[in-house]
């Protein structure tokens, strides 16, 4: 959502996508009114089974999972449409979850066979396509969420056995990894804005961790090698740089 512009996306009990847009316009001149006018439409050539769905912060994309296929929708003002659908099974584990990577150029999915893959698009003759730029391993256990940091490119992975990992897409490896919630795992995992601060939340019990991972995206491979960024064509992926840490304190 922007201070001008909303959407609201959906799925009816028929399992058809539809989209509410607002946009706002303010009339008069020596105190001016907003105004709020909306807009619904269905988004055609979509499945009617759905596993997930975002919407880019700017509503001008929107990305749907649904079985081994990711839907990249193209939202106008008033009507939207499938750009293009590309397939992200990755050998025949199908995808379980999507999120959107700060900025929302990045969109990161989980999959069951417990890794995290990173897609962007990329232009190719004068075309963008979404494409797999980098995979994250985890240890073997069931990846139950994935939390994208507010400003950098860094999430955390939450696993059903209580393993919490840290990574940053331009440093391949985790840049922490350590069983950090044993029995019940949070309802809710929440990262603060400056990424310093870490909230598991469950039911009446709260949990505040202190996060130090100032610089994460400092490594040998980002100084002197080639690293594949967002809106860039296809380049060399690089070797494995040394895994910087992170430390995290229950505070």
């Amino acid at each position: 959502m922007r201070a001008e512009r909303a959407v609201i996306m959906g799925m009816t009990q028929d399992g058809r996508v539809r989209v509410l847009q607002a946009s706002r316009s303010e009339t008069g001149l020596d105190t001016p009114v907003a105004h709020w006018q909306s807009v619904t439409f269905a988004i055609n050539g979509l499945p009617r089974t759905v596993q997930d769905m975002a919407v880019t912060p700017d509503a001008r994309m929107a990305y749907v999972l649904s079985d081994a296929n990711l839907y990249v929708v193209h939202l106008g003002k008033s009507s939207g449409y499938v750009r293009e659908v590309v397939s992200v099974a990755k050998e025949g584990q199908a995808p379980v979850h999507l999120s959107l990577l700060s900025g929302a150029n990045s969109v990161l999915i989980s999959h069951a066979d417990d890794t995290v893959s990173q897609w962007f698009d990329v232009l190719r003759d004068g075309q963008r396509s979404l494409t797999e730029t980098r995979t994250f391993t985890l240890p073997d256990s069931p990846i139950v969420n994935v939390i994208p940091e507010y400003a950098r490119k860094g999430f955390f992975a939450l696993q059903q056995d209580g393993q919490l990992s840290a990574f940053y897409t331009t440093v391949k490896g985790a840049i922490f990894s350590e069983p950090v919630f044993a029995g019940d795992l949070p309802e809710l995992l929440v990262i603060a804005p400056r990424a310093n601060r870490l909230l598991a939340v469950s039911g009446h019990d709260w949990q505040l961790f202190d996060v130090d991972n100032r610089h994460p995206e400092i490594g040998i491979a980002s100084l002197w090698q080639e690293i594949w960024y967002e809106g860039t064509q296809s380049q060399r992926m690089c070797g494995s740089p040394p895994r910087r840490t992170m430390n995290l304190n229950r505070n």
